[in-house]
């Protein structure tokens, strides 16, 4: 019993994985990795909160690209 729910995890486990690459593959989603270095290592907020104190701070953003197809 447990080896078919390991075998059903794993199909569907690659079954989503290959439907985010295909998606990938034709520009639907795109994600971006963005770096960007603070002044002094600091980031505010608009209220001038201290939000993060890194050197560099990596963003992941997951964008829809529902907007440059349709104008095609």
């Amino acid at each position: 019993m447990l080896h078919t729910k390991r075998w059903r995890f794993f199909a569907v486990l690659s079954i989503v994985g290959l439907i985010l690459l295909i998606l990938l593959k034709i520009n639907f989603i795109s994600i971006t990795i963005a770096t960007s270095s603070a002044e002094r290592g600091k980031i505010f907020d608009q209220n001038g909160v201290i939000l993060a104190t890194n050197k560099k701070v990596k963003s992941l953003y997951c964008t829809s690209n529902d907007e440059k197809l349709s104008k095609q």
